[in-house]
């Protein structure tokens, strides 16, 4: 997985900039842009995460599902998502659990996944 540095911008944005998190937001209060958009991210799982070991993203995505939108269900934030997926975190037992409970697969699975994506020291 290839992590990116953050981009800086050196001049300020324009007034009407919206980020793309705010953009896909106001999208998905739309019924068929929000069905859109799911399948667009469970194509995404099965045409770039689909084959073994898979990563963490690749169950979430097949659920439709925004790092946000697990964030939610399991109860932290997008960025602590975020850094799992990456691999920059050790999550605890317990939130581990709580993932695998919200992608409806077993720990074991969750663990594996996170294994897969996880830096090398």
């Amino acid at each position: 997985m290839v992590v990116l540095a953050p981009v800086t911008v050196e001049a300020p944005l324009p007034a009407d900039f919206v980020d793309i998190d705010t953009l896909v937001e106001q999208a998905e209060r739309d019924p068929a842009a929000k069905v859109a958009i799911a399948d667009g991210r469970k194509a995404i799982a099965e045409n770039y995460y689909g084959t073994e070991p898979r990563a963490l993203a690749y169950y979430r995505l097949q659920k439709g599902w925004s790092q946000k939108e697990l964030a939610m269900r399991v109860g932290t934030s997008q960025s602590y998502i975020a850094r799992v997926e990456a691999g920059d975190i050790d999550p605890q037992v317990s939130t581990l659990r709580r993932i695998a409970a919200a992608l409806e697969v077993q720990p074991g699975v969750v663990l594996n996944a996170v294994l897969s994506g996880a830096k090398l020291p």
